[in-house]
């Protein structure tokens, strides 16, 4: 039997204990710090040669104690990482709050106990590595309380918290998909699962918004006693430019992991790949993940070719960016792909021929279809919500293509928003997916998800605004409304109801209060933005002292008009109006040739109160007619920050460019939310097959 009094204690004990418990001590520190070099020597260098600047709480559990203790007690420490390993940056997540901070959050009495260390394994002994915890993350098995601290659990062996999961963002837009993957972590770890090396956008605004998120990620992860600098980032314009010299590397780093690219432009190819040559890990498992360009699939892209004289889709460029994604698959064999499309890709046409199987096809065997090689390095695509899997040289018939399409109001988000997603997993990790599937959560309904937010009232075009003239035009139309009610097919089913409401609403109707919003609007407690449903842990952040991208378009008034019969159209008769057959008071019809052909059916779309909101679309930047706000008060289209709400972007997620560009971004994004759920599938099919440890 050895003896070991205060080992590691927080105050500064002495260090007490035989050779042989010395070398059973350090065998977990040598296992968390995997690149260290320690070896034990019979010196106290297990203790020295971790003593420098950076800290982290270290936890042993000893499986032998001495009766009195009772089970599982506990030595603790605040640990230190070795310099040599922070000047690899081998270990930035770990870069935390000094011994001073971490003693405030937590303290730990020293004991003293007796126990055999003759036959402790690195198992048995189940060393934890701590770190604060901050910013949203989703967390698998459901989460748990929130503390100070958190430890790492794992599946097999031990979660590392040095080696995060690579991740490659191509076609990344806002950054939807790599906010999600970044956001995961596993059950009760501090630690993010993922870590993005390198994302890849080609317009020029989408990447400064992610460059910014980056430059979030990094100081949540290096520095959070220095996330102020962010919100001073989203609290002042011109803030980047005034940024601490403390964290401007950070930004610089932002820069070089958030790129400017147009891939299958050879110049921007060379580029990432050597990118991905200097920062990708080849020898570690990694993930790729983005959506090609969807313009040339989307039912709406295929219309507009359509007028388009002399167009051939095998002529056009935008139906093959998808190999330039194959391309990296093929070059770099990551371990999991996630791709993601509109579902008109399932129908989407080239030569007479449907793309999709092609496209199955071409990601199982990736040097078949780029005619390279065979290195036998092949992939089987699995729906995340069926058990269909396409192996390679299976027949396109051997799965159904509509059983890859994931509906994301199933799964906790608050939009219908309907997508072909494919999972592709290297066939050596292949044999764990298939236990691994998202689990459907209803997604909550419009109202619960942007109500908490200001109410806000639209503007006026092609004539002075303010609100005055606003409220004038307004009740203007609310009263003649009405009161064509009433002398316009009186006697339909709900007509007297509506003319009711319409009334109603007017009597109601106050502008008091109501502002156009802007890029920056100050938080009030009248306004807290909760939803309360499974939603505000991964939306709300109370640090951030205002909203963002909350600004009201301004509208014509016949449009207004429209928007407010719309509203009130939807409470009562519970469904959106419909073209000329509900819009059918002669003051509603627009100056459109063809408004009674049936072309113009959903035009005007009121998104409901009760129901989730119907897909949020690039085509949102045009106008806002086809995402009519439902509180007839406010007489508006949504704002930039409502529709990215009801994408599942956090509050904290600041869009830059132009409100155009803003809803763009947004429109083009994967939810994060349902992002992150996949994030959890391909955590856990890897962790299953090669425990990153």
């Amino acid at each position: 039997m050895s003896s070991v009094s205060r080992c590691f204690s927080t105050s500064g004990g002495p260090f007490q204990r035989s050779q042989k418990a010395r070398e059973s001590l350090c065998a977990p520190l040598q296992l968390a710090f995997p690149n260290c070099q320690y070896r034990p020597a019979k010196s106290t260098q297990c203790v020295v040669c971790f003593f420098v600047s950076i800290f982290i709480f270290f936890e042993l559990g000893f499986p032998e104690i001495r009766p009195g203790l009772g089970y599982g007690g506990i030595l603790a420490s605040f640990m230190l990482m070795p310099k040599a390993a922070v000047d690899k940056d081998t270990y930035p997540e770990l870069r935390q709050y000094n011994v001073g901070r971490a003693r405030q959050l937590l303290t730990v009495e020293p004991v003293a106990i007796t126990l055999s260390m003759e036959e402790l394994s690195y198992q048995q002994l189940r060393p934890r590595v701590f770190s604060s915890d901050t910013g949203h993350h989703f967390r698998s098995s459901g989460g748990g309380q929130r503390y100070p601290f958190r430890y790492i659990p794992t599946q097999r062996g031990f979660m590392s918290v040095t080696h995060p999961i690579q991740i490659v963002d191509l076609f990344a837009g806002p950054g939807g998909l790599g906010e999600g993957f970044s956001a995961h972590r596993f059950t009760s770890s501090s630690f993010d699962t993922f870590e993005i090396k390198v994302s890849a956008e080609m317009e020029a605004s989408a990447r400064s918004t992610l460059r910014l998120r980056a430059f979030y990620r990094l100081l949540r992860r290096k520095m959070p006693e220095r996330l102020d600098e962010y919100y001073k980032v989203c609290s002042q314009g011109g803030a980047i430019d005034s940024l601490s010299p403390s964290v401007r590397d950070l930004w610089l780093h932002a820069g070089e992991e958030a790129l400017q690219l147009e891939l299958g432009k050879p110049e921007d190819n060379a580029k990432l790949d050597e990118v991905l040559r200097k920062n990708l890990d080849a020898k570690r498992p990694w993930v790729l993940i983005g959506g090609p360009p969807c313009q040339a699939y989307s039912l709406v892209g295929r219309a507009r070719n359509r007028g388009v004289a002399g167009y051939q889709a095998e002529n056009d460029h935008r139906h093959f960016l998808y190999r330039e994604y194959l391309r990296i698959i093929q070059q770099n064999r990551p371990a999991v792909f996630v791709m993601e499309n509109v579902k008109g890709i399932l129908s989407s046409e080239v030569g007479g021929e449907k793309i999709f199987p092609k496209i199955l096809q071409d990601l199982s065997d990736p040097d078949r279809a780029l005619a390279e090689p065979t290195s036998g390095k092949r992939y089987k695509i699995f729906s995340l919500v069926s058990d269909d899997v396409y192996e390679s040289e299976a027949s396109p018939n051997s799965v159904k293509p509509a059983n890859y399409v994931i509906r994301s109001e199933e799964y906790g988000v608050p939009q219908a928003r309907h997508r072909v997603i494919l999972l592709g997993v290297r066939e050596d990790f292949a044999p764990a997916a298939g236990a691994y599937k998202l689990h459907p959560v209803p997604g909550p309904g419009v109202e619960q998800i942007i109500d908490g937010l200001p109410k806000l009232r639209s503007g006026l075009t092609k004539e002075p605004d303010s609100p005055e003239a606003w409220e004038i035009a307004v009740r203007d139309n609310l009263g003649s409304l009405a009161r064509e009610c009433i002398q316009v097919n009186c006697d339909k089913p709900g007509r007297r109801a509506l003319a009711s409401k319409l009334k109603t609403d007017l009597g109601s109707f106050s502008v008091e209060g109501l502002t156009r919003g802007g890029l920056r609007v100050n938080k009030s407690r009248w306004a807290d933005g909760r939803t309360g449903t499974h939603l505000d842990s991964w939306l709300l952040d109370d640090q951030l002292p205002l909203w963002l991208n909350h600004e009201a378009r301004s509208h014509m008034k016949a449009d207004l008009r429209r928007y407010a019969f719309a509203a009130a159209f939807a409470e009562v008769y519970e469904r959106s109006p419909k073209g000329h057959q509900d819009f059918d008071l002669p003051s509603l019809e627009p100056d459109h040739k063809n408004w009674k052909s049936g072309k113009f059916s959903d035009r005007f779309r009121v998104q409901r109160r009760g129901s989730p909101s119907t897909t949020i679309t690039s085509h949102i930047a045009k106008d806002g007619h086809y995402f009519i706000h439902y509180d007839v008060e406010q007489c508006r289209s949504l704002t930039v920050r409502e529709a990215a709400r009801l994408q599942t972007f956090p509050d904290n997620y600041f869009f830059l460019g132009n409100r155009t560009q803003q809803f763009h971004q947004v429109g083009n994004a994967v939810p994060p939310y349902l992002a992150c759920q996949i994030a959890d599938v391909v955590a856990n099919i890897i962790n299953k097959v090669a425990p990153v440890s």
